[in-house]
Formats: C-alpha cells, sequence, structure tokens
C-alpha cells in the first residue's frame, strides 16, 4: 500500500517536472536568450551604500521603537499573569481547604 502511495506521489512530480520544462523550452531555447539577471558591473555598489547608510539611522530608531513598544507590551503581559495568580492563590489560602491544620492532618493520614 505505501509503495502505490510513493510512487504515485514520485510519478506526480516527474509529471510537474516534465510540464515545467515543456512550458518553458521556447524561452530556454531561444537563439537570442538572455538570462533574467545580469551582472552589471560598475559604481552601484559604492552608490547603493550610500543610500543604505542614509536611511539605516532611521531604520534603527525605528527598530529601537518598535523594539521598546514590544518589550513593554511583554511587560505588561507578564504582570497580568503574576497579579492574576496573585489573585487566585489569594482565594485558594482563604478557602476553607487550607485552614489552619491542613498540611498537618494530610500529614498524619500518611
Amino acid at each position: 500500500m505505501l509503495n502505490i502511495i510513493g510512487t504515485i506521489f514520485l510519478l506526480i512530480g516527474i509529471g510537474g517536472i516534465v510540464f515545467l520544462i515543456v512550458r518553458k523550452k521556447d524561452l530556454v531555447f531561444q537563439e537570442n536568450f538572455t538570462p533574467l539577471r545580469k551582472k552589471e558591473r560598475g559604481n552601484k555598489g559604492k552608490d547603493n551604500l550610500q543610500k543604505v547608510g542614509k536611511i539605516l539611522p532611521s531604520l534603527s530608531k525605528t527598530a529601537t521603537n518598535i523594539t521598546k513598544k514590544f518589550l513593554m507590551k511583554i511587560k505588561i503581559f507578564f504582570i497580568k499573569c503574576e497579579n492574576g495568580i496573585d489573585k487566585w492563590l489569594q482565594r485558594v489560602s482563604q478557602s476553607k481547604k487550607f485552614e489552619e491544620g491542613y498540611w498537618e492532618r494530610i500529614k498524619r493520614k500518611k
């Protein structure tokens, strides 16, 4: 059973590859085929570096603000969780089940 399912997936995969090759064969086998990405050499690297240098200070400020906001939200979440747990523990400790001598009675039962 598993062999049949594996064979079906293999055939579907091979069929997909063949389908893509058939669709793109005209594009690949053209005489004046040029790849979509050309590596252009020149002074563009320095220009791009200068552009990035101008953008980075504003991005770093934005990233810092986003990080601060995220950390504050996490801090608020943990404080709310801590308060909820504290209230729950107070309710449990004030219940009749945990009155004086509760733990001693449990030890005596053993």
